[in-house]
């Protein structure tokens, strides 16, 4: 893992919760802000992929920001990341990370898909 996988997995991050917090907090007075919060977050992620040219080696960092922040905001109970989340020390918690997980990790695999697809369409 090269010093740039570090990077882009710390921008990506960084970038997910500040723009889920900050469509949340705009948007405060709308019973979606959650869901535009995570739709924005999630939409960027995929631009930044592909922006940056993020290789597959960043995401395990991605995933590990995201599931400490996330155990972070349960904790504190400030529920920005994930609304009414099991206790951090069940199963139930786990399952959640591991889909949590999934939903994190799609615009990188969406990202490397379209790569693929236009590298062949090209060559």
């Amino acid at each position: 893992m090269t010093q740039s996988d570090w990077r882009d997995g710390a921008i990506h991050g960084i970038a997910w919760v500040a723009l889920t917090v900050g469509v949340q907090l705009a948007m405060a007075g709308s019973p979606s802000s959650d869901a535009y919060g995570v739709l924005c977050a999630w939409w960027a992620t995929l631009y930044l992929a592909c922006l940056l040219r993020t290789r597959w080696r960043a995401v395990p960092v991605f995933l590990a920001i995201m599931a400490i922040a996330v155990v972070v905001d349960t904790i504190s109970g400030s529920q920005r990341l994930y609304h009414d989340a099991p206790t951090v020390s069940s199963a139930e918690f786990l399952v959640l990370l591991l889909l949590l997980c999934l939903l994190w990790a799609s615009p990188f695999a969406i990202n490397a898909a379209a790569t693929r697809i236009r590298v062949r369409l090209q060559g």
